[in-house]
């Protein structure tokens, strides 16, 4: 058969085609389709790479595999592969590289892709989809630095992203912690070289054959701040680790932290630490712990010392559970315990009046997307709406240069109309609305847009700004919304136009907009930037998009210039996980 995308001829039945990418049409009870052939379409593609093989196999390439690496958090599916499928890339064994890392760079040569011992020649990957592809990003996000994936991951110490935790070094009281893990796992370290690649600080990292994460973070807040004329590499790196934590503890009516920085050579750090504190003439101490250096501020080092010798954070279950939903923590992550937090801001005369629950949050990288994504355990109920959808951003033009949607305004606005008291009542009355009128117009879905015409400084008559409802009485919220506008801004008022199509508003600036939100052209929803900035858009309540290619001045961005130009969109979602939990999550999206 051949592609239908490209016109490939295929030889064997497959699930993908290797040129294109493109999903073929296959199924296990196709005729010929025997999982455990090789020429089965559910096993695996010749030109597929693997994260290597188990302790003590042989891979194709004859040599002995590295233990494969887990990796956590959102992925992408795999495909099974089939006990006799068709052979697949693999790579030599670490002392096959370590013995010829000293010239990494070229194939074939010293720590590239060194053939196999049997001399049999390497294949070389066709062409493939990028999402079809992450283990193959991983590899190209490693070989940018000169070599092959074993060299380059030996050389530079990529491989171990265990050892100890600043958690361990902190107080289990601590109400507050954030954690940089310049050390992630694989996974994450070669997915944020490939997201970065096009900084010019990692450029320069990886020209010079030293892609550091901890000298490209030395150069940033030297860059910010006064460090004397240290150097990196004979003032620093000799006892620098790849770990840092921060954490806030409550003690004697006040706040005091911790910072605990992982160190290689304890006493060279503390030599050099205690020479910084001395210079910013700070009321500091310095501790070592377990590889750690233990920074606070003198009058509380000796309650943060005996808090830690009750226990570390890292001991506290609810702290370790609450990460562990979260899956890989990335290069940043935190955990706020917000009841104990709030109790504590309380007892110093502010806070909230009740807060319940916990929130842990990561900064992770996949190929395209940077992500922060969080988590809330355990919080207030009582304002689930159960409404889902995002306010159907979705369905908004595919056009639409940015966008906010809510769902379930309405019942939102129904269980916290007690707590708002008498100052809505007058506020409303104030504006010639009743409470039925802001629920008519907030209704089930909202969502407001500009058109990508806005984002690039180009506009006929002035900007474009588009409003659509799904609301259970969609007359009333458009009354609702001329009576409101006509007492904020008379002049804008008058420019808005609108219809209503069953339960439906949808209101703009101009006629020309408000026909391209009504009609039957593309949506929103059929956008591979809008889908990857919030892919879980249709179960949240709330979201948030831009387009970030259709934004001007990418291109006056100097040295800068070729990263920001591939950012394509940024988004934001929450989605309610049940009774007391909810998620969150940022995306920036690149090419």
């Amino acid at each position: 058969m051949n592609c239908p995308s490209c016109g490939l001829e295929l030889a064997t039945a497959r699930l993908v085609c290797p040129r294109c990418g493109h999903a073929l049409e296959f199924g296990p009870d196709q005729p010929g389709a025997d999982a455990n052939s090789a020429t089965s379409p559910w096993a695996r593609p010749d030109t597929e790479w693997e994260w290597g093989a188990k302790p003590g196999e042989r891979t194709d390439a004859g040599a002995e595999a590295e233990p494969t690496v887990p990796v956590t958090g959102p992925a992408e599916p795999t495909v099974p592969v089939a006990a006799d499928a068709e052979p697949t890339l693999a790579f030599g064994s670490p002392q096959q590289y370590l013995a010829t890392s000293a010239g990494a760079g070229q194939p074939g040569a010293a720590g590239g892709f060194a053939p196999p011992p049997d001399g049999r020649p390497v294949p070389e990957p066709a062409q493939r989809s990028r999402r079809l592809l992450p283990a193959l990003l991983l590899v190209v996000a490693l070989v940018l630095a000169g070599g092959g994936l074993a060299a380059t991951a030996l050389q530079f110490g990529w491989l171990g992203a265990g050892g100890a935790r600043p958690a361990q070094v902190m107080p289990a009281t601590t109400l507050a912690y954030v954690q940089l893990d310049l050390d992630p796992s694989l996974a994450q370290k070669a997915q944020a070289w490939q997201f970065l690649r096009d900084l010019p600080e990692v450029k320069a990292a990886m020209a010079s054959g030293q892609p550091d994460p901890r000298r490209l973070l030395w150069d940033a807040v030297s860059k910010a701040g006064d460090l004397g004329d240290d150097d990196f590499d004979t003032d620093v790196k000799p006892w620098l680790g790849n770990r840092v934590g921060f954490g806030v503890l409550g003690h004697d009516d006040r706040q005091t932290w911790l910072t605990a920085v992982q160190v290689t050579d304890e006493a060279r750090a503390a030599a050099k630490l205690r020479e910084w504190i001395s210079t910013s003439q700070q009321d500091y101490d310095v501790t070592m712990r377990d590889g750690f250096a233990l920074v606070t501020m003198s009058p509380d080092t000796s309650y943060v010392l005996a808090e830690l010798d009750k226990g570390s954070l890292d001991a506290n279950q609810r702290f370790r559970s609450d990460l562990d939903v979260l899956g890989d923590t990335g290069v940043l992550a935190g955990w706020v315990d917000l009841a104990a937090l709030n109790d504590r801001l309380r007892e110093t005369g502010s806070g909230a009046e009740a807060v319940k629950g916990r929130a842990a949050f990561a900064l992770r990288f996949s190929a395209n997307t940077l992500s922060f994504d969080g988590r809330l355990i355990g919080v207030d109920e009582s304002l689930r709406s159960g409404i889902t959808g995002a306010g159907e951003l979705d369905q908004l033009p595919a056009t639409t240069g940015a966008a906010v949607g809510v769902s379930g305004g309405a019942k939102s606005l129904e269980l916290t109309w007690p707590q708002l008291g008498d100052d809505a009542e007058t506020w409303l009355r104030q504006y010639g609305l009743e409470k039925a009128d802001v629920a008519a117009l907030l209704g089930r879905q909202l969502a407001i847009s500009v058109p990508a015409s806005a984002l690039s400084g180009y506009f006929a008559e002035g900007p474009e700004i588009g409003l659509r409802v799904v609301s259970d009485d969609a007359e009333r919220a458009r009354t609702a919304l001329h009576t409101l506008m006509g007492q904020l801004n008379g002049e804008l008022e008058a420019q808005l136009v609108d219809r209503v199509d069953g339960d439906v508003l949808t209101v703009s600036t101009s006629s020309a907009y408000l026909a391209e939100l009504g009609d039957g052209s593309a949506r929103l929803g059929t956008s591979d930037s809008f889908t990857t900035a919030l892919p879980n858009h249709a179960r949240a309540t709330s979201g948030f998009f831009v387009d970030l290619s259709a934004m001007d001045g990418k291109d006056d961005t100097g040295e800068y210039r070729d990263f920001v130009s591939a950012l394509r969109s940024v988004g934001s979602e929450y989605v309610d996980e049940g009774p007391g939990a909810g998620s969150w999550s940022v995306r920036v999206v690149r090419d």
